[in-house]
């Protein structure tokens, strides 16, 4: 069965927005996915007062949800197995509470099964680029029976070009989320519904 991963901050939850109600700068593009040597100052100041925002419970639990969060969700829901993969930040420094915070934002807000969402530190998201999996085939003419391995792609869902990359890389397949541009939500559901049933 196929099997979906969707990012959540920027792809089903309107982090950007939220933190730039709440005063930090508008920025653009992921750069913030980038080893932090590469950020100019102005990158590095959103990023210090984006890390103060983000220690805070209360941030977590009350970012709103992207315009078309349930389409993208039951888009992928109608193709396969779906899961939420959503990473901690850069700098967490308490990675249970932050856990904790999304796990309840998505059973709260996308109606999500809890035991499907997945936070972990961001290079970490590729370990679900593919599936492996054993099983018992026939394989030969005789009706002789042997283990195969089979390694199926998974697919991703995420806003981050830099997250897509690694993804595709690692043998998934990857959709980038344009978030804001006119045409994302629709770009994002021809790319899930073009997906092959598992």
């Amino acid at each position: 069965m196929t099997k979906f991963y969707i990012d959540v901050d920027d792809t089903l939850a309107d982090f950007q927005s939220y933190a730039i109600e709440r005063g930090i700068p508008p920025w653009t593009g992921t750069w913030y996915t980038n080893c932090p040597t590469t950020w100019t100052d102005e990158q590095q100041d959103i990023q210090a007062r984006t890390n103060a925002l983000m220690e805070s419970e209360d941030f977590w639990a009350n970012i709103p949800l992207m315009p078309g969060a349930f389409e993208i969700l039951t888009a992928a829901a109608m193709r396969g197995e779906t899961y939420l993969l959503t990473a901690y930040p850069r700098t967490c420094p308490d990675k249970e509470m932050v856990k904790r915070v999304k796990i309840e934002w998505a059973v709260r807000n996308l109606h999500f099964p809890a035991d499907r969402v997945i936070v972990c530190d961001r290079p970490d998201k590729t370990k679900y680029a593919t599936t492996r999996e054993a099983y018992m085939a026939t394989t030969d003419v005789l009706g002789g029976r042997s283990l195969v391995d089979s390694v199926s792609p998974n697919v991703l869902v995420d806003d981050a070009a830099k997250n897509c990359e690694e993804w595709a890389e690692a043998g998934g397949v990857a959709i980038l989320y344009h978030a804001r541009t006119p045409t994302a939500l629709a770009d994002t559901l021809a790319a899930i519904k073009g997906i092959e049933r598992g």
